[in-house]
């Protein structure tokens, strides 16, 4: 028997995060790949910026490196409205 709620559910998660900043300024910190490097990931882990596309349908390639440890993600970008949203899929 399906749960009517499991039925009505789709896959993925979507998380949405609140800054104490202007949206313009949060915008910024993710629509270059210098800002981005400056402030993603854990302290200690330095971000290198392989491939930044920051458009509808572009991507984002990065390398954090740090603690004997070296970890890689992808953005694609789904969806961008300046100042508003930043839709993507990150892995």
């Amino acid at each position: 028997m399906t749960d009517k709620n499991q039925a009505d559910k789709k896959d993925g998660l979507k998380i949405v995060r609140d800054f104490k900043a202007p949206k313009s300024l949060v915008f910024q910190a993710f629509s270059t790949a210098e800002a981005f490097a400056k402030w993603w990931g854990p302290v200690g882990m330095p971000i290198s910026v392989l491939h930044f596309d920051f458009k509808q349908g572009g991507k984002l390639h990065y390398k954090m490196e740090g603690n004997g440890q070296t970890m890689w993600g992808i953005f694609n970008y789904n969806n961008i409205v300046n100042p508003d949203l930043i839709e993507v899929v990150n892995s």
